[in-house]
Formats: structure tokens, C-alpha cells, sequence
């Protein structure tokens, strides 16, 4: 099964399109029985320091922010990065930029992470953001992804009943825009001084956890 990236109808929907909450709300869903959530508050959370400034890519509706916000008593700082403006109910200490993601500044970010976020790019998108990344200071990348296999196209189709039109097409383009395998270490140009971790799981997610190694 090839990689394709082609857009998704959310991302050019009018900002006050009934349709974009429908959305949020499938998304949330499917999340929660992907167990999405639980991936980031039991693997990448405990590892954040109190001194990180951790950075969202694609943040939403702040979704994880108010998670970590719960797991941590204090963080160095939070930036979410979105086109979306910033949510209600975000903590007034944590910041939050409209920005376009290749436009991106990595400096003085410890912690990199996104949910659902890196599939809307082509390799050649992700070479660049990659190469940012290996340059900066980042000691930690955690994503979670669309794993691209023709048995996820099955199981979206099993949602279709409590589904948008929306979630319907943007969760196939999702899994063909996807990862297997290396397919994001590699795009990312993640060399031997990161220590990976991997993970496909069986409802769909891709997993990457990156950890830069010490300096000898």
C-alpha cells in the first residue's frame, strides 16, 4: 500500500462550519478507542522534566495541553502550535501560536510532540522539518500517527454509522497518507544519535518515541 498525501476536508472548512465540531467530536472518539490518550499520559509524559518547554504540532482543541496540564504540578513552558485559534480553557501560562508548521523555529524547545499531525506532509515536507529538528536542541520527539494498512481502511468503515462525511473521508486519507515501518524515522532523517522506540498497534497508531542520546 503506497503513501499518499492529499488534503483533508477539515483543514479548509470555514472556521464556523458546524461541520468542524462534528469532526472534533469523531476525532475525540476515535482517539479514545485507539487509546491515544493513554499512550501519551503513560509513555510520554512521566519522561518530561519540570524544567522542559514542550511544543505541540497540529494542537487543536488543546486536548493533550489539558492533559498535561493535570499530569504535571510545573513545566518549564507549553507552546501549542495551530492554525486553530487557542482554546477555551487552555492554562493562562501556556502559549499558543497560529503559525504555519514549516515555518517553524525549534530553538529553546525541549520536547517535540503531535497527535495526528505529521501524515499531512510529503516526504519532501518532512526532510525539512527533520533537518530542523536534528539541528536544534530537542531532546525528545513523541508522535503518535496513522499506521497505512488496508485492515484500518476496515475498521474506519465500522465507525460509518456514528461518523461524519467528514471523518469518513479525512480518516481514509489519513491512513494512505500514514507510516509503517522506519517510513518516519527515515523521512525525518533521524540518525544513530536518537534512541527509537517503534510501535504499530492493531487498532491503527504508529508510534514513534525518540530520545536523543548523551553526548560521549
Amino acid at each position: 500500500m503506497k503513501r499518499i498525501v492529499q488534503p483533508e476536508i477539515l483543514d479548509s472548512l470555514p472556521c464556523h462550519d458546524p461541520r468542524i465540531d462534528q469532526t472534533r467530536r469523531d476525532l475525540t472518539l476515535i482517539n479514545a478507542l485507539m487509546r491515544n490518550p493513554s499512550w501519551f499520559r503513560r509513555q510520554v509524559f512521566p519522561r518530561v522534566q519540570p524544567t522542559d518547554h514542550m511544543m505541540e504540532l497540529g494542537a487543536g482543541k488543546g486536548e493533550l495541553a489539558l492533559m498535561l496540564a493535570e499530569h504535571l504540578c510545573a513545566i518549564g513552558a507549553y507552546t501549542g502550535i495551530d492554525f486553530a485559534q487557542r482554546p477555551d480553557g487552555l492554562p493562562d501560562e501556556f502559549n499558543w501560536c497560529c503559525k504555519d508548521l514549516l515555518e517553524l523555529d525549534y530553538a529553546g524547545v525541549d520536547v517535540l510532540m503531535g497527535n495526528f499531525i505529521l501524515h499531512h506532509f510529503s516526504d519532501v515536507a518532512l526532510a525539512d522539518i527533520g533537518r530542523k529538528i536534528n539541528a536544534s536542541g530537542i531532546r525528545m520527539l513523541a508522535f503518535n500517527e496513522t499506521l497505512r494498512r488496508p485492515l484500518h481502511l476496515w475498521q474506519l468503515r465500522l465507525l460509518y454509522p456514528v461518523i461524519c462525511d467528514v471523518t469518513r473521508y479525512d480518516g481514509r486519507v489519513s491512513i494512505e497518507g500514514g507510516f509503517r515501518r522506519q517510513e518516519l524515522v527515515e523521512a525525518l532523517g533521524l540518525a544513530d544519535e536518537w534512541k527509537l522506540e517503534l510501535k504499530e498497534t492493531f487498532l491503527g497508531s504508529y508510534r514513534l518515541l525518540a530520545q536523543r542520546k548523551a553526548k560521549a
